[in-house]
C-alpha cells in the first residue's frame, strides 16, 4: 500500500450520492485521496494533461464523456492512467462493452471490498507498466551501447548458435578474411579451428556451457578463410542474443601464460572502455565521451565553457573530392587545434564537420579571442589531398557554463546557436551565446513566484485578454492580439513581465501556450456558430513550444477536433527568439504552412539582422517594435526612419503585412502612417479586455 498511499482520483460522474462512499472506502483502506471531479470534456482534458492523475473512475450517463473519449485523451497525453467503470447494483451483469470501449476494469459501487481490490490491482498494474516502460528504455540504451562497443572493438568477437556464426564484428571478419558479415553467417565455428585442436576446443566449449560462465581461456591454432593458421587465445561466455541462447567467442592476441583469466578480462574491459572514447579518423575524443565528460563537469559544478567549431566547406569538399579528402583535412585540423589549446582542455571531433572543446576558461573576452584565433588559423590552413589544395572557413559558437541546472545537451545547443549566429553574420568569426533575460528579483521572490505560477497552472487561475488590431484602410477582418493573465489565490494579477521569463527558464511556458491556444479555439468555435467567421487571433508562442517536436502535431489535432481552419490563428514568435532558434524556426514555419496557420515575428526591427531574418523566413506578418515606433515618432532619429523605410519596402515585396504594435497616441500613428502601415494595435485603438467586442465596421469604407 505504501507505493499508492497518496493518489489523485478523477471522478467523471454526474451523480454525487455514491461518490462520498467511494472516497470513504479508499480512505478506510489507507489511501490519501486528492479528488478531481468533472464531466466537462475540456476540463477533463486539462486535468489529464496537467495533473498527476493516478486513477480515473467513470459512470456513464447523460452529458458524461464516453470511456472511448476518455481513453483517447489519456493516450494523446501519453500517460498510464487506469480507467475504472462504475456500475450500479449488486449482481449486475458485467457490461463487456465497457471493457471493449477502453475501461481497464469495473467496480460495483455498493461493494466496498470489490472496490478496494480493483483499485489496488489497477494501481499495481499501472506502476508495473511504468517500471517496465522505464526498464525497456534503459535496456534499449544499454543494447545500443553494447552494439556500438562490439562494432568498434579491436578484438575479434562473434556469437555462435548451435555451432554456427550468427554475428561477427568487423575485427573478427578482418581476422578471418571475410568481406562482410553475410559471408560468415552460418559458417561453423570449428571450420576456423585447426582440426588437430578440435577435441581440445570442443571440451573447452562444453566446460563453459556447463559452468554457465567464462572459464580459463584456451590456446589454439586458428584457421582463416584462406587456410592460413595463426595462434590465438580464445575466450567463451554463454549468453543470449535475440532471445536465443548462444556463445560469445573472443579471439585475441596471446598474452603471457602467467596472466590469470580474471586479470585478462580486466585488461580486455579496460581496452574496450578506452577504445570507445575515441573517434577513429583523428584520434580525438568522440561525441559520446565528450558529452559524458561535459555532463560530469556540469554536475560537479565546474565552470568553463564549450567551444563549438563548424567547418563551413565540409559538404562541398566531400561532394567534390570524397570522404578520403575530408578525413585527411580533419586529421590536419585536429593537430592544428591541439596547438591552439592548453593541455587541460578536452578536444573532440563531435561530428563530421564539427569539433568541440571544453575549457576551464570562463572569461568571455579570453574565450572570444580564442574563438577568433581558431577561425583565423583554420582559414589560413592549406591541405593537400586528391592532387588538389583544400581550404575551408569556420564558424565558432561559445557557451559559458552558468548553472548546474543546465544539462550537457542544453549547453551544446546554446553553443550551436551561437555558432549559427556567427554563420548568419558572414562566418569566419566567433560568437558567445547570450541567454535571454533572467529573472531580476531575489531568490526568495523567484521561489515564491514559481510556487504561485505552478499553483495557478494546476488550478486554472488564468484568463485571456483581447486587444483589437484595426485596419485603417477599412478591411473588416476581426483581428485580435491575445494576452495571458495569471492570478494568485486572491485573484490578484501576477506580474507577467517577471513571470514569463521565469516560466520559460523552467519549461513551464509549454503548457501555458497550449492552454491559451485550446481556450482560443474553443472561443472561436463558439463565434463561428454565431456567424462570426472573420475572427483571427494572434497568439504568442514561447521558445519552449518552438523547440517541441510534438507541438505542431498537437496543434493539428486541435484543428481536427474543433473543425476550425488553421487560418484562424496567427502564431507570434519574438524576433530575438526567432534569431536564437533560427534552425527550429525554419522547420516551425514549414509546419505552420502545412496547417494553413499564419506566422508573425513580433518586437521586430532595428536589430542588426532584421532585414536578413525577414528575407529568409518570409513571415505572414511582422509587428514593428514599440521602441522603434517611438523613435520614428520623435522625428529625430534618421537611422530609425531609414530602417523602417527599408523594412516596410522589403515586407511589401514579400507580401508580408505590417502591424504597428503598442501605438498609444496619435503622434506615433502619424509617424508610422507615412510608411504605408495601416494595421494598428495599441491603447490608441482600444485597451485589452476580456471580451472581443470592438467595432471594426467603423473603419470600413
Amino acid at each position: 500500500m505504501a507505493e499508492h498511499s497518496l493518489i489523485t482520483l478523477l471522478l467523471v460522474d454526474n451523480a454525487t450520492s455514491d461518490n462520498g462512499s467511494i472516497l470513504q472506502t479508499l480512505r478506510d483502506k489507507g489511501y490519501e485521496v486528492e479528488e478531481l471531479r468533472s464531466t466537462d470534456k475540456k476540463e477533463i482534458q486539462n486535468f489529464i494533461e496537467y495533473k498527476p492523475i493516478n486513477l480515473i473512475m467513470l459512470r456513464q450517463g447523460k452529458g458524461v464523456p464516453t470511456i472511448t473519449q476518455i481513453r483517447k485523451r489519456v493516450e494523446r497525453a501519453d500517460k498510464i492512467i487506469p480507467i475504472i467503470a462504475l456500475i450500479d447494483g449488486e449482481g449486475t451483469q458485467i457490461p463487456i462493452a465497457l471493457l471493449a470501449e477502453g475501461a481497464d476494469n469495473f467496480v460495483l459501487v455498493n461493494d466496498p471490498a470489490h472496490l478496494a481490490l480493483v483499485v489496488g490491482k489497477e494501481l499495481d498494474q499501472a506502476r508495473a507498466h511504468q517500471q517496465a516502460q522505464s526498464l525497456d528504455i534503459r535496456f534499449q540504451e544499454t543494447d545500443a551501447r553494447c552494439k556500438e562497443l562490439l562494432e568498434n572493438s579491436r578484438d575479434a568477437i562473434a556469437y555462435i548458435h548451435e555451432g554456427a556464426h550468427i554475428y561477427a564484428n568487423p575485427a573478427y571478419l578482418k581476422h578471418f578474411g571475410y568481406a562482410s558479415a553475410d559471408d560468415i553467417l552460418g559458417v561453423a565455428l570449428l571450420e576456423l579451428v585447426d582440426p588437430e585442436d578440435h577435441d581440445q576446443f570442443k571440451s573447452f566449449l562444453r566446460r563453459n556451457t556447463r559452468a554457465g560462465k567464462s572459464v580459463e581461456p584456451v590456446e589454439i591454432q586458428a584457421v582463416d578463410k584462406n587456410g592460413e593458421r595463426f595462434p590465438a587465445r580464445v575466450e567463451c561466455l554463454p549468453t543470449r542474443m535475440n532471445e536465443e541462447p548462444c556463445l560469445q567467442i573472443v579471439f585475441h592476441p596471446i598474452i603471457e601464460r602467467s596472466l590469470r583469466a580474471q586479470d585478462y578480462q580486466q585488461v580486455l574491459d579496460e581496452r574496450l572502455k578506452e577504445f570507445s572514447k575515441y573517434e577513429p579518423v583523428t584520434g580525438l575524443y568522440n561525441r559520446k565521451f565528450f558529452t559524458e565528460y561535459l555532463e560530469g563537469a556540469r554536475a560537479q559544478g565546474g565552470g568553463g565553457a564549450v567551444i563549438y567549431i563548424l567547418l563551413s566547406a565540409y559538404r562541398t569538399i566531400s561532394e567534390q573530392l570524397g570522404l578520403e579528402a575530408v578525413d585527411h583535412l580533419a586529421g590536419e585540423l585536429a593537430e592544428l587545434l591541439k596547438d591552439l589549446i592548453s593541455e587541460q582542455d578536452v578536444l573532440a571531433r563531435f561530428s563530421d564537420a564539427v569539433f568541440t572543446i571544453y575549457t576551464a576558461e570562463s572569461a568571455r573576452k579570453n574565450l572570444l579571442q580564442l574563438g577568433n584565433r581558431i577561425c583565423a588559423a583554420i582559414k589560413g590552413h592549406t591541405s593537400h589531398a586528391a592532387g588538389r589544395l583544400i581550404t575551408t572557413g569556420s564558424c565558432v559558437g561559445i557557451s559559458v557554463l552558468r548553472s548546474s541546472h543546465e544539462s550537457a545537451n542544453e549547453i551544446l545547443i546554446y553553443a550551436d546557436r551561437a555558432c549559427e549566429s556567427a554563420r548568419q553574420q558572414g562566418g569566419n568569426q566567433a560568437q558567445v551565446y547570450s541567454p535571454p533575460a533572467a529573472f531580476s528579483g531575489s531568490a526568495a521572490e523567484e521561489g515564491q513566484l514559481l510556487i504561485q505560477l505552478r499553483d495557478a497552472i494546476s488550478e486554472q487561475r488564468m484568463e485571456l485578454l483581447f486587444q483589437p488590431i484595426a485596419n485603417f484602410q477599412g478591411e473588416v477582418i476581426e483581428r485580435y492580439k491575445v494576452y495571458l493573465q495569471i492570478f494568485d489565490e486572491e485573484h490578484t494579477p501576477l506580474p507577467m513581465d517577471k513571470l514569463q521569463p521565469l516560466a520559460e527558464s523552467r519549461n513551464l511556458m509549454r503548457p501555458l501556450d497550449k492552454w491559451m491556444i485550446s481556450r482560443c479555439m474553443e472561443i472561436l468555435a463558439q463565434r463561428y456558430q454565431q456567424g462570426r467567421e472573420q475572427t483571427v487571433l494572434f497568439i504568442n508562442v514561447s521558445a519552449n513550444s518552438l523547440v517541441d517536436d510534438g507541438f505542431c502535431p498537437w496543434l493539428g489535432q486541435c484543428f481536427k477536433d474543433t473543425g476550425l481552419s488553421g487560418s484562424v490563428l496567427v502564431l507570434e514568435v519574438s524576433e530575438e527568439t526567432a534569431e536564437q532558434y533560427y534552425k527550429q524556426m525554419q522547420v516551425f514555419k514549414q509546419r505552420l504552412q502545412a496547417l494553413q496557420c499564419g506566422l508573425a515575428i513580433s518586437h521586430f526591427g532595428g536589430k542588426p539582422h532584421s532585414e536578413k531574418l525577414l528575407q529568409s523566413l518570409e513571415p505572414n506578418y511582422i509587428k514593428l517594435d514599440g521602441a522603434l515606433i517611438e523613435q520614428v515618432a520623435k522625428g529625430k532619429d534618421e537611422e530609425s526612419r531609414e530602417a523602417v523605410a527599408r523594412l516596410t519596402a522589403q515586407a511589401q515585396e514579400k507580401h508580408t503585412q505590417i502591424v504597428a504594435a503598442r501605438v498609444s497616441n496619435a503622434t506615433q500613428m502619424a509617424g508610422i502612417w507615412q510608411f504605408g502601415v495601416t494595421l494598428i494595435q495599441g491603447d490608441m485603438v482600444q485597451e485589452a479586455s476580456t471580451q472581443m467586442e470592438f467595432d471594426f465596421q467603423q473603419f470600413a469604407g
